[in-house]
């Protein structure tokens, strides 16, 4: 059959996920940046590891078997650049005012459930709402200002060493 544009959109994506090189030197202190992900970064706030974290934001369990050193140093920088539409940040108005903003856990013809910032799940139906404004963008922040150098190679090394349980 023939491919739509969403279609393409996540063929190209999963094609690009299996293009990880396991012999690209990977620079930096893994130690450093398992310490920095786990505080400063605050990313366990949007990821999960395992069973700790927030369902938010993607599991980054095996994140270093998936993906590419090159596109994970990128992803700090440059969180904006390909975000999967499963993690595209949404804002929910409701017809009583009230103005909700998360993902989309699930979504059909009459109702939208959506995963706020702090994990809550939340449903309404769609006659409850106002507006559901799909902003396309990413809640994940850049690191780019936060980080020095060394301290993205650091956490880049440390997502490369997540390979899961093997």
């Amino acid at each position: 059959g023939v491919l739509d544009g969403s279609d393409v959109f996540e063929l190209i994506a999963f094609i690009e996920s299996l293009q990880v090189s396991t012999s690209q030197a990977i620079a930096g202190d893994p130690a450093l940046g398992e310490t920095l992900f786990k505080s400063r970064g605050q990313c366990l706030a949007c990821h999960t590891l395992g069973t700790v974290g927030s369902m938010l934001g993607p599991d980054l369990s095996e994140v270093g078997r998936k993906r590419s050193s090159q596109y994970l140093r990128t992803k700090f920088i440059e969180p904006e650049k390909e975000v999967s539409p499963d993690f595209h940040l949404v804002q929910l108005n409701t017809q009583s005012g009230e103005k909700l903003f998360g993902i989309i856990v699930n979504e059909d013809t009459f109702s939208i459930q959506i995963r706020t910032r702090s994990g809550e799940l939340v449903s309404k139906t769609k006659r409850d709402l106002k507006a559901l404004e799909r902003k396309g963008a990413t809640v994940m922040p850049s690191y780019r200002r936060d980080f020095t150098q060394i301290e993205l190679e650091a956490i880049t090394a440390f997502l490369a060493t997540l390979r899961g349980s093997q």
